[in-house]
C-alpha cells in the first residue's frame, strides 16, 4: 500500500502529448502547455488568458483549478503570469498588481512581478527601494507580506544573472528589515535556474550556503538541498549534510530535503530530529499545494514518521502553516 501522501508535488503531471494548435485562455490549454513542457506555450496561454480574464481572472483560474497537473504546477505558472503581468499591465500601480495574487499557489504571481521589475529597473537602490515599499504597503504582520518579501530574492538573483552571493549581499542586504526572506527567494531562484549550470564549473557550490554571512545562512540551508535534490544526491547524504551543521541551521536545511520531496520514505533516517524536520518540511509543501483539495491534508504526511518523537516535530512544525491557511481562507470566507 502506498501512503496517501506519497503524491509528486514538485513536477508537472503529462496528461497530453503535445501542445495545442490553438491556445484559449481556459484550463484545458493550460493542461496542454504544461504537459508539453513548452515554456513558450505557458507564456502564450498566460499572455491570452490575461487579454481575455485579466490578471485577477487568470489568477482565479490558476488557483482555483482542481485539476492535478495545474494544481502541481500552479506556482511555476504563476511565476509566468506575474512577470507577464508586470510587463505588460502600466495602469496600475505595483501595489494594485500585487494583490491579485494574494493567497494563490504560495504566491508565485507576485514572485512574477518582481522578477518583471528585475529586468526593468536599472539602478539597484531604486529597484530595491520599490519593491520594498511595495511589500510594506501590503496588510502589516500579514503571511502576504513575507511572501511578498521573499519574491524580491528571487527578482534580486535573476538581476545578477545567477550571482546569488551577489543577490543576497548586495541586493536584499539593502532592506531595512527581513533581509533573510529575502535571501530565501534569491537562493531558490538560483537552485531552480543557475546552480546546475554553475556546479558543472564549480562543484564546491553544493556547500555555497557558507559564503554567505552568518545572519544569512540560515535562510539559505533551507533552499539549497533543491540542488542536492536536482543532483539526484540520495536522500540520506542530504540528510547527513544537514545533520553535520548546528543545530539551527540543520531544522531549516532538513525541512528543505522535505520540501522537495517525491515521497514520506525520503524523510527515514536514523537521527529523528533530522528525520522530523524534513517530514515536517515535506508536510508543509503538501499541505500549501493540497488544502484546497485533501481534507486530510494537514494530518496524512506527519503521521507517516517512523518514530512518535519525528511525529510531533513535524506536527508542531507543519501548525503555524495550517493556522495561516484557516484564518486567510476564514477572512476570504466573511470579505
Amino acid at each position: 500500500t502506498v501512503a496517501a501522501s506519497n503524491v509528486y508535488v514538485t513536477s508537472p503531471v503529462t496528461l497530453l502529448p503535445s501542445k495545442p494548435s490553438v491556445i484559449q485562455p481556459d484550463e484545458a490549454s493550460l493542461v496542454s502547455c504544461i504537459a508539453s513542457l513548452d515554456s513558450t506555450c505557458t507564456r502564450d496561454w498566460a499572455a491570452a488568458s490575461l487579454i481575455a480574464l485579466g490578471p485577477q481572472g487568470t489568477v482565479k483560474l490558476v488557483n482555483e483549478s482542481l485539476l492535478d497537473a495545474v494544481v502541481t504546477s500552479c506556482h511555476n505558472v504563476m511565476h509566468v503570469v506575474g512577470t507577464l503581468a508586470q510587463q505588460t499591465i502600466k495602469d496600475e500601480s505595483l501595489s494594485v498588481l500585487l494583490t491579485h495574487g494574494k493567497d494563490s499557489c504560495q504566491y508565485g504571481y507576485q514572485h512574477g512581478v518582481m522578477i518583471g521589475l528585475a529586468l526593468e529597473i536599472p539602478d539597484d537602490d531604486k529597484f530595491v527601494k520599490t519593491v520594498y515599499d511595495a511589500c510594506a504597503e501590503l496588510p502589516p504582520g500579514s503571511y502576504e507580506v513575507g511572501a511578498c518579501q521573499h519574491g524580491i530574492g528571487h527578482a534580486a538573483t535573476v538581476r545578477t544573472v545567477g550571482d546569488v552571493v551577489k543577490a543576497a549581499e548586495t541586493l536584499c542586504s539593502k532592506m531595512p528589515e527581513n533581509a533573510g526572506t529575502c535571501v530565501t527567494g534569491a537562493v531558490m531562484e538560483w537552485v531552480t535556474s543557475y546552480s546546475r549550470a554553475q556546479y558543472q564549473k564549480d562543484p564546491s557550490v553544493t556547500d555555497i550556503c557558507s559564503r554567505l554571512r552568518d545572519d544569512y545562512q540560515t535562510s539559505c540551508w533551507r533552499e539549497l538541498p533543491g540542488l542536492w535534490v536536482s543532483l539526484r544526491e540520495a536522500s540520506t547524504t542530504s540528510l547527513q549534510r544537514c545533520g553535520n551543521l548546528q543545530e539551527y541551521y540543520m531544522r531549516e536545511c532538513s525541512k528543505g530535503v522535505g520540501y522537495r520531496s517525491d515521497k514520506d520514505s525520503t524523510c527515514s533516517y536514523s537521527n529523528e530530529e533530522v528525520a522530523g524536520y524534513c517530514l515536517a518540511g515535506r508536510a508543509i509543501v503538501f499541505y500549501e499545494v493540497y488544502h484546497n483539495t485533501r481534507n486530510d491534508a494537514s494530518t496524512v504526511v506527519c503521521g507517516a514518521g517512523e518514530t512518535p518523537r519525528a511525529r510531533e516535530i513535524c506536527t508542531i512544525e507543519l501548525s503555524p502553516t495550517v493556522r495561516v491557511y484557516e484564518k486567510m481562507a476564514e477572512e476570504k470566507k466573511n470579505a
